[in-house]
């Protein structure tokens, strides 16, 4: 099923359609309310996946965050910055 838009979209895209962050849009992914895929190092959206989730919204059938419990994210080295990643072991090294 090809179409004239596209069957991807980047993250600011998807961000920018329902005017909120980026940071937002990954929470629906972490959540598993919007499909992805990584290409690379690139992010992409699947559209049909977006779609689906506004027409919820709109229907009144799915809250932005509300009706599901969280999933655990999946934590993967670039997803966070490193400020925001959760601690683990802490190794100390000796610099001589």
């Amino acid at each position: 099923m090809v179409t004239g838009q596209g069957e991807f979209i980047t993250v600011q895209a998807a961000a920018d359609r329902l005017a909120v962050s980026r940071w937002m849009i990954y929470r629906l992914i972490w959540e598993q309310r919007l499909k992805s895929v990584q290409i690379g190092r690139c992010r992409r959206i699947v559209r049909q996946s977006l779609d689906e989730y506004v027409a919820g919204l709109i229907d009144g059938t799915r809250d932005v965050l509300a009706t599901r419990p969280a999933a655990e994210p999946q934590w993967r080295g670039r997803c966070l910055p490193a400020c925001q990643r959760p601690l683990g072991r802490q190794v100390l090294r000796r610099h001589s």
